[in-house]
């Protein structure tokens, strides 16, 4: 099955018990998208700056990510750029693998609905690789849980340089997924409808 690795870098920090696009939730900043075939083998690479659109970036945010909302107005693009290049990438029939993908197929979620597009929640099935790497890449200590990306990065051997940025962790994520399919983890991709049920209840 062909595949989408995906990242998004955000303007602040998400709220997980609120709806993906209640206000004050956090806004598509950059978004990088791979496209890889069954094998993983990368067929096309995507990267998106987005420009503010009624939004600001955050002092927590661009201190982790390094963006800025001068640089987003110079090199970015109307956030429905990104939009129609991950709704074409799922509705083509490919899935999606992240690295936490319960935050990123949710910024996008909520990026899709404040566009007016479809949000695409049932045709988005996904593998969360951090999820997956639960005791196969151990957490610091050998204990397990979910490692951090930079822990996989340590384990693997992969740099940190570019961290934090969309396309470096979206291909760190992808040298993730390669190795778990190695180790013969189960990599099937499925819909989280628990997902679905939380945002219902946050929004009442």
């Amino acid at each position: 099955m062909s595949a989408i690795v995906i990242d998004c870098e955000t303007s602040g920090v998400f709220d997980f018990k609120r709806s993906a696009d209640a206000e004050g939730q956090p806004r598509l900043a950059q978004f990088a998208m791979i496209l890889i075939d069954e094998e993983g083998i990368i067929e096309g690479e995507h990267s998106f700056f987005i420009i503010p659109d009624g939004w600001a970036m955050q002092p927590e945010a661009t201190e982790k990510n390094g963006l800025t909302d001068d640089f987003l107005r110079t090199h970015g693009v109307p956030v429905r750029d990104a939009l129609e290049a991950y709704s074409q990438a799922i509705l083509s029939g490919r899935h999606v693998i992240a690295f936490n993908a319960q935050f990123d197929c949710k910024q996008m979620r909520a990026e899709l609905r404040r566009a007016d597009m479809p949000d695409l929640f049932e045709e988005t099935h996904n593998v969360c690789v951090m999820r997956k790497a639960n005791g196969v890449i151990l957490k610091d200590g050998g204990k397990k849980g979910w490692p951090s990306l930079e822990r996989c990065r340590q384990v693997l051997g992969l740099s940190n340089d570019g961290a934090h940025g969309a396309i470096k962790d979206a291909r760190d994520a992808l040298d993730v997924w390669l190795y778990l399919k190695s180790q013969g983890v189960d990599l099937t991709p499925e819909v989280h409808h628990h997902a679905h049920v939380e945002e219902i209840r946050a929004n009442g």
